[in-house]
């Protein structure tokens, strides 16, 4: 088997604090929590009606800076299988392919994940997005 080459290059990275205990997202994507200043592990966003800011690039504790890409490349833990051009979304704070509910996008795979839960992909960082199925791009 071929290791992928996974890198980051993020282009944009906004600074918050963290609402709650990060320590173990790092390259989850993340949302605003219910203060504007902070931030917490993104669930999935049609269900909770929010959208993802972006992917956490650091590992704080609550109440320590988050740092999160806005922009660019990031890695992305994958809760699922995906391949390279597949608009992604979050579920969980991990990444899965966009489902027939055209749920809001963190960006697109720049990369394959074929390890399922847990997989780190590259991503193409497009957040506030929505999926849409192939037909109506």
């Amino acid at each position: 088997m071929t290791a992928t080459r996974v890198q980051a290059n993020p282009m944009n990275i906004l600074s918050l604090v963290a609402g709650a205990n990060l320590s173990s997202s790092q390259y989850y994507a993340v949302q605003m929590d219910a203060d504007p200043r902070e931030v917490k592990v993104a669930g999935t966003p049609a269900a909770e009606g929010t959208h993802v800011l972006g992917v956490l690039q650091n590992e704080p504790t609550e109440g320590q800076a988050a740092s999160i890409a806005t922009a660019g490349t990031s890695r992305l833990v994958m809760a699922a299988d995906c391949n390279v051009g597949e608009k992604i979304m979050s579920s969980s704070g991990k990444g899965t392919p966009v489902d027939a509910d055209q749920k809001s996008v963190i960006g697109i795979a720049l990369t394959t994940n074929t390890e399922g839960d847990g997989g780190i992909i590259e991503i193409l960082i497009t957040p506030g997005g929505i999926g849409q199925d192939n037909e109506s791009n």
